[in-house]
């Protein structure tokens, strides 16, 4: 009853007679008879629902709910960094000198770059592009009278939000791929045309369905094509295919005594829980655009753009160590590990193997001491290489 008055009140059902109620947006206008004793004051009266009104009703009611918590959650997680946006500018100002290692330490104070420019639009964007989309397909919709072509130009909208936001993610997956097969050209060839396979995808399965999208007067979807799939199918294989790649090299770095390397085990604990993760939403997401209800079309949507920033932003940390441990200054160093070997160019560097015992050794607890070679262990050894900046450690633990 409560349901009904509400709809009632914002114009969305309408009562044209005292023995029935005819829903207006949906098409076809469903009527639905109930026996009214009165609708003024504060008499009860009784009124039947079918099943299609109540779909319709569920779908009206958790439209923008979801949409408003999935913004909060991301608001509410980019607060929680803002005392290490501090940091990266300097913890000696807030008298902090122990603080959790954080990428963005380093990556903040790296000249602009394309990797850089990423970081910054898959952690901000998502919450500037779900701002607008209050205003769409919710309560306050009635209000701008949307015609069907502003409706349509918001789906080209959120259409655009999401692949832009997917090209991003994908290209700081690509350069974990890239850190990892840096001697394998051929996987890295893979890989790069991969991703261009993945956004034409993207591009033709949002350009076909796009046209076939149906709406109604407060722009609700109530209608996809089934060729959208193919968007979300470009997007699953592509991060399947890099998380395959990058297990594989991680299980090969176990063989060889690295798997307890802070670097190596981040990207593979933090990559797999974000890759399960987002792979629930999107296949979650196109099935409930093809649930019998299509009202539920856009219940992910906004939820998908707050979990890639959250994902990807938070795969940041490495376990066991400190700001202080990561704070390499402007000397430029380098990483050298067995078939792995790190660099901003991505470029193959030789003699990277060449008696590496040879070049000075830092701990992450004491980066000023030097070990003896009996007492190294790949825990704790970070090869040092004049000619490389620390920028390998932006692109490696992205």
């Amino acid at each position: 009853m409560i349901f009904i008055h509400d709809l009632i009140s914002r114009r969305e059902i309408q009562v044209t007679s005292m023995d029935s109620i005819f829903l207006n947006p949906a098409p076809g206008s469903i009527s639905i008879h109930a026996p009214v004793a009165d609708f003024s004051g504060s008499h009860s009266y009784n009124v039947w629902l079918g099943p299609d009104l109540l779909d319709y009703v569920e779908g009206f009611l958790t439209g923008d709910s979801p949409s408003v918590a999935a913004l909060v959650f991301l608001v509410y997680d980019i607060l929680l960094t803002v005392n290490e946006e501090c940091l990266g500018r300097g913890d000696m100002a807030v008298g902090l000198h122990e603080a959790p290692s954080s990428l963005f330490i380093i990556l903040f104070r790296r000249p602009w770059s394309i990797m850089k420019v990423c970081y910054y639009f898959v952690r901000y964007m998502p919450m500037l592009f779900q701002i607008p989309l209050l205003f769409v397909g919710s309560e306050l919709s009635a209000q701008f009278h949307f015609t069907t072509q502003a409706c349509f130009m918001w789906q080209i909208y959120q259409g655009v939000a999401s692949m832009l936001t997917n090209v991003a993610v994908d290209y700081i997956l690509i350069s974990r791929v890239h850190a990892f097969y840096l001697h394998s050209r051929s996987i890295r060839w893979i890989v790069n045309i991969s991703y261009v396979l993945e956004i034409c995808a993207m591009c033709v399965g949002l350009g076909l369905a796009l046209p076939g999208i149906q709406f109604d007067s407060i722009c609700i979807v109530d209608n996809i094509p089934d060729i959208l799939v193919v968007y979300f199918a470009g997007v699953i294989l592509f991060q399947t295919l890099l998380f395959v790649l990058t297990a594989f090299k991680f299980i090969r770095s176990l063989r060889s005594g690295w798997g307890q390397v802070p670097i190596i085990a981040l990207l593979m604990r933090d990559g797999t829980w974000a890759f399960f993760i987002l792979l629930a939403f999107l296949v979650c997401n196109p099935s409930l655009y093809q649930s019998t209800n299509h009202s539920f079309a856009g219940l992910l949507y906004t939820w998908l753009l707050s979990i890639y920033s959250y994902c990807q932003w938070n795969q940041r940390y490495i376990p066991g160590t400190t700001r202080h441990d990561l704070e390499l200054g402007d000397t430029e160093y380098s990483i050298t590990l067995p078939a792995l070997r790190y660099s901003s160019s991505f470029q193959p560097v030789r003699g990277a193997l060449e008696n590496p015992m040879q070049r000075s050794v830092f701990t992450p607890s004491h980066c000023s001491n030097a070990l003896d070679s009996t007492r190294m262990s790949p825990k704790h050894v970070l090869q040092v290489s004049p000619g490389l900046k620390s920028r390998h450690l932006a692109a490696a633990c992205s």
